[in-house]
């Protein structure tokens, strides 16, 4: 199949690191997984 025939139905990567950290510190599913705190500090380190 072309990959463009499904480009409307799928997210986005993030493109910068300011990107990055914002959609980790969104993730509820990780924070989840790995813990909060874990998850609030990479980002305040990353920040």
């Amino acid at each position: 199949t072309n990959p463009s025939d499904h480009d409307i139905n799928l997210p986005k990567l993030p493109t910068s690191l300011n990107e990055s950290i914002e959609a980790l510190a969104k993730d509820e599913t990780l924070k989840n997984l790995v813990g909060e705190k874990l998850v609030s500090t990479v980002v305040g380190v990353k920040k």
